[in-house]
């Protein structure tokens, strides 16, 4: 049982309908206590019953209102010193949960919706105006004993010969189909009286459960260890077909996001060859084409910090990012930062770029990772591919795409080749992240061979270099994104 792995608390109690007991008790956990729902239905189903006969709301909702105060009546339980916790039977956790903050507040979670007769029962029944931008209604919601024990004396004092859920059945309206709501009534409750004491947690949850995990049998599995829990703290499994478009788009944009915030082993392959890389007693010559700011998505910086034995090369085109690296690197002798391209092509190319300062702007919902300040390519084309493949990042990203497209830049730059600046070394690592450029640069390397190429594979075009590596002579040792290929030299 998820909630109770994942929400710890001193007892979890699950309600369920008469005849379901049985079969609740026989697969629930020990830990867990199964309780009947008539205890609390039947001091009010009566009378709820005979209010929606009388009125035009079909009988098929009762169940949706009944669910309601039976939330309700199991909170009013609670000692006055207690915290408890409605959740809704719909609602998976999928990562550790918790409600209560360092400094002892309650934390509630929110969503956008905004139901007017919600707020129109509320503002009549306890004269509260609204007082939270967001809504209250989000499957869960933590409350102290003394706070439902308020919320009880302030509904009984309206009238004092009459039961406290009766006095909410009588505030609905129902001719609306959904008049009521147990979680805006105590989220604004709680919001307008103990506002110091209970605050919004500002993480995500998700109605998209039937599109995320369309058998629940994947709830134990995949979903766990899923990209759902990076975004997500917990999924319901509500069905909307209002929803569904929007549900299906944000979740196509989620797993883009999610190649950047995953590791994988590809990762962790380079991240341990170059440990291994870096500790050994032979000197090192680094080659770096595609050196950008020297920070971002920069594996080599980790061994560079603190270095001044090895030699590094650090190959970067555009002067914003040279001046950049000059800065980062200005008390290191042994880092040369050569301002260049890397080709076959002539002396002088146009190179294109994203202006440095429309790039900050271009994360848009996440991940946060500034890759606009990576995108240069000779071909315009490339970097338009990469501003509209980073659709993904959010409704005003997608706005202001013909506003990044018109902010790539050009500028000339001076070219070289490889075997003309690397001093040829027996324990060379060259490094290059030039967008699609590879075979460009693995062919000026003339007749040097380094002893290791890691190449960044994003454009997937990798095929094709990978076999130029091989007539060289180099053997794949490993990665995927990142891809490590080591000389051993040609057969004879």
């Amino acid at each position: 049982m998820l909630v109770s792995k994942f929400i710890p608390c001193h007892r979890h109690i699950v309600i369920v309908p008469s005849a379901d007991v049985p079969l609740f008790k026989r697969i629930t956990p020990i830990s867990c206590t199964v309780v009947d729902e008539s205890i609390y239905t039947d001091k009010f189903y009566d009378y709820l019953h005979a209010k929606i006969n009388a009125s035009s709301c079909p009988n098929s909702r009762i169940g949706w209102y009944v669910q309601q105060f039976v939330k309700l009546m199991a909170l009013s339980e609670l000692h006055p010193n207690e915290i408890g916790l409605i959740w809704d039977a719909d609602t998976l956790p999928i990562k550790h949960l918790r409600f209560i903050s360092q400094d002892g507040c309650l934390c509630f979670y929110t969503s956008r919706e905004k139901h007017e007769p919600y707020l129109k029962l509320i503002q009549n029944l306890l004269k509260i105006p609204r007082l939270y931008e967001k809504s209250f209604i989000a499957q869960c919601i933590p409350a102290k004993g003394q706070w439902i024990a308020d919320l009880v004396f302030m509904l009984e004092s309206r009238n004092a010969h009459q039961n406290w859920i009766y006095e909410l059945i009588d505030a609905i309206n129902f001719r609306e189909y959904s008049g009521f709501s147990e979680y805006e009534l105590l989220g604004n409750f709680f919001m307008a009286n103990y506002r110091s004491q209970f605050q919004p947690c500002n993480r995500r949850w998700s109605r998209a459960g039937q599109f995320i995990m369309p058998s629940l049998s994947l709830a134990r599995t995949k979903a766990l260890n899923s990209i759902y829990g990076i975004f997500f703290d917990f999924i319901a499994f509500e069905k909307s077909s209002s929803y569904e478009l929007a549900l299906r788009r944000r979740l196509r944009c989620l797993k883009e996001q999610a190649k950047y915030l995953l590791p994988n082993r590809n990762d962790n392959y380079i991240q341990k060859f170059l440990e291994k890389y870096f500790t050994g007693e032979k000197s090192r010559c680094i080659v770096q084409v595609g050196a950008n700011d020297g920070i971002q998505n920069d594996y080599i910086r980790e061994h560079l910090v603190n270095n001044h034995k090895d030699h590094f090369f650090l190959v970067e085109p555009l002067p914003y990012y040279v001046e950049k690296l000059k800065a980062l690197y200005n008390n290191y002798p042994n880092v040369s930062i050569v301002p260049a391209a890397v080709a076959e092509m002539g002396k002088i190319a146009d190179f294109y770029y994203i202006d440095p300062e429309i790039a900050d702007e271009m994360n848009g919902d996440g991940p946060m990772n500034d890759w606009a300040h990576g995108q240069g390519s000779f071909d315009i084309s490339t970097v338009r591919r990469w501003i509209i493949k980073n659709s993904f990042r959010g409704k005003e990203y997608r706005k202001n795409i013909d506003r990044y497209i018109g902010a790539i830049k050009k500028t000339a730059v001076e070219l070289v080749r490889l075997e003309d600046i690397i001093p040829h070394r027996p324990n060379t690592l060259l490094c290059i992240d030039v967008q699609g450029a590879e075979m460009n640069v693995v062919s000026t390397l003339g007749d040097f061979r380094p002893k290791f190429i890691i190449i960044e594979d994003d454009m997937r075009g990798g095929a094709q270099v990978k076999r130029l590596l091989l007539s060289m002579g180099y053997k794949y040792k490993g990665g995927k994104h990142d891809k490590l290929y080591e000389f051993f030299g040609l057969p004879k």
